[in-house]
């Protein structure tokens, strides 16, 4: 976990609204807290365009979809990845990619998965843009299973089937 002034937020958002300059989070330097660009008004926007780089600094961004795809990659599985590649969008393979973590009780080990990806860009965040934090390093599940890649690689998973 990672504390900015006591303040959290989320980085992780859907694919296409990565290119979004509606749905971005900005950290006021200044008040200590964050802001949700869409739920601002007109007069508020332009203050913080005005501001940019100063008071108001854009909080990254990490693709929500790169999760499912990176754990194909981990998991190499062919079962699974075909499985995947049945699905008619991206959309649809998202659905799957909660479906399947459900069905495998893999909810715990891949919320430590992201946080593992996504803390080192929250530190270089906060290094980058000079501001205090308190990190909070913090343990992986119990039977972690993406420990053991062996273990991984010969694991059985189940297949949603509905």
């Amino acid at each position: 976990m990672i504390d900015i002034n006591q303040n959290w937020t989320l980085s992780v958002c859907d694919g296409e609204l990565y290119e979004s300059q509606e749905w971005v989070y900005y950290y006021d330097k200044e008040d200590n807290k964050f802001l949700f660009f869409r739920d601002l008004n007109d007069e508020e926007r332009e203050q913080i365009k005005s501001l940019i780089g100063t008071r108001y600094i854009m909080l990254f961004k990490y693709i929500a979809e790169i999760q499912y795809k990176s754990l194909l990659e981990l998991l190499d599985n062919k079962a699974v990845t075909a499985w995947f590649n049945t699905s008619d969008s991206e959309e649809d393979k998202y659905g799957k990619y909660y479906k399947f973590l459900d069905w495998n009780s893999l909810y715990g080990d891949e919320k430590y998965r992201l946080y593992k990806h996504i803390a080192p860009m929250f530190i270089d965040w906060c290094e980058k843009n000079d501001l205090k934090y308190k990190f909070i390093e913090l343990s992986p599940p119990e039977d972690y299973l993406y420990s053991d890649l062996k273990k991984l690689k010969s694991h059985t998973w189940q297949i949603p089937r509905w």
